[in-house]
Formats: C-alpha cells, sequence, structure tokens
C-alpha cells in the first residue's frame, strides 16, 4: 500500500496534512525543515515539564495567498504562513497558556513569537529575527 502525501510523516510528531493549506483549493503547500525542528524542540520540552507524552495540535500551518487574507486580513497575502515559516500552536492539554508561552520563547529566540491568551495558541515563525506580539 503506498502512503498519500496527506500521510506522509515531517517528523516523529508531526504529519504532513496537520500543516497544510486548509483552503480547500491550492496544492496545500507545506513547511520549511526548520519549522518543523522548531516544533519538535518545543514538544520535547513541554515532554520534559510535564514528564508525560503531550500532544501538541497545529491550528494552521502553511496558507496560500488567498487563504491568508481570509484568516488575517491584516497581513493580506504575505506573511509567514505563506512562506511555510509559521505554525500556531494550540496550548497542550495540562500546560497553563503562561507556560506554552515561556517554553515558545525560549525554544525560538531568532524567530516570531505571538501569543493569543484568549484564543488559546501561540504563533511561532522561523523568521530568522526576533519579533514578540500579543494579539
Amino acid at each position: 500500500m503506498t502512503a498519500t502525501l496527506e500521510d506522509r510523516r515531517l517528523s516523529d510528531h508531526l504529519m504532513h496534512h496537520e500543516v497544510t493549506c486548509k483552503c480547500g483549493h491550492c496544492d496545500g503547500g507545506g513547511i520549511t525543515p526548520e519549522t518543523v525542528l522548531l516544533f519538535e524542540r518545543i514538544r520535547a520540552q513541554c515532554v520534559a515539564c510535564k514528564g508525560v507524552d503531550i500532544p501538541i495540535t497545529v491550528s494552521s500551518g502553511y496558507r496560500c495567498p488567498d487563504y491568508n487574507t481570509v484568516v488575517n486580513p491584516d497581513t493580506g497575502r504575505t506573511g509567514p504562513h505563506t512562506k511555510g515559516i509559521a505554525l500556531d500552536l494550540l496550548c497542550p492539554q495540562g500546560l497553563k497558556m503562561d507556560e506554552f508561552h515561556g517554553i515558545c520563547l525560549a525554544l525560538n529566540p531568532l524567530g516570531g513569537v505571538g501569543f493569543y491568551r484568549k484564543k488559546g495558541f501561540i504563533h511561532v515563525d522561523t523568521r530568522g529575527r526576533k519579533a514578540r506580539w500579543e494579539g
């Protein structure tokens, strides 16, 4: 049996379908290896903090320019999600938002970290320079 692209494993804990565009009209795109590595580092630190396996759900990964305009009109057709360098991560069960935010900050000193407390997720990206904000 041949695995489909959607079934492809990007890392030990991340599948291709978890990080592709959800518009239903484009080819789905994907994310960079650096972004996959950041995800795995964040996940490993969450597990180390709690001493148990803690899955992390990706609420948004790659977005095509058209879909990015719908999701985030402020950035329009550009932004880190359209470059495949960003993930929005739901706060894992068993961690407080502040704990999760601290882990993301510590492990991504040269990237973007957006804190969306009310929405329950942290944006991380591998833009190559420090950026911090609250949404």
